[in-house]
């Protein structure tokens, strides 16, 4: 409310706050600051963990990648506005695809090192997959601006709402393995 009342009171949101506004790359190109840059560097920073704390990262991280952009191609669909489609699913799916990548074939060793790799995994090639595929449709658009209103609003959501699907998605792998286990 008191955000609401701030903007309301100073004027125009991205007069009162420009590091919201869209940075212009060209005349047909803009990039979303929270949109697309903020998700970027968490995926930029997060490489660099999960490449020191995993076993063959290189294979893991190009196996999650194509894996991660396959499903955002065909979750994602062109419109007259930009490009519409389902984030809240698209991270579930990528947290789904990151548990497969990280605990097989080892299915119960230590499990809190592996759902860490995981979440570092998701940060990692959620954002630039979806970012591909934003910058994929963008030479289809006459302006486009990449990230929050532009094409894909998918990238800070999906981004967002990952560590929460992962949570989910280790809970449910945990209980059924266990459950498993004791029968």
């Amino acid at each position: 409310a008191l955000g609401i009342y701030t903007i309301g009171a100073l004027g125009d949101f991205f007069k009162t706050n420009p590091l919201y506004a869209t940075i212009q790359i060209n005349a047909s190109l803009n990039v979303d600051f929270f949109g697309a840059l903020v998700p970027v560097m968490i995926a930029l920073i997060s490489i660099p963990i999960f490449l020191k704390n995993v076993q063959s990262p290189i294979r893991k991280l190009g196996v999650a990648f194509f894996a991660f952009l396959t499903f955002a191609f065909l979750l994602l669909h062109p419109t007259d506005d930009g490009l519409a489609g389902y984030p809240l699913l698209y991270s579930l799916i990528a947290s789904a695809i990151a548990t497969a990548v990280n605990i097989f074939p080892e299915y119960l060793s230590d499990l809190r090192k592996r759902m860490f790799t995981s979440l570092l995994l998701v940060l990692t090639c959620v954002p630039l997959s979806l970012l591909s595929v934003d910058f994929y449709y963008s030479q289809f658009y006459s302006v486009s601006v990449i990230g929050g209103n532009g094409l894909s609003d998918g990238i800070f959501i999906s981004t967002f709402y990952a560590p929460l699907s992962l949570v989910g998605v280790y809970s449910v792998f945990t209980y059924v393995s266990r459950t498993v286990w004791f029968i």
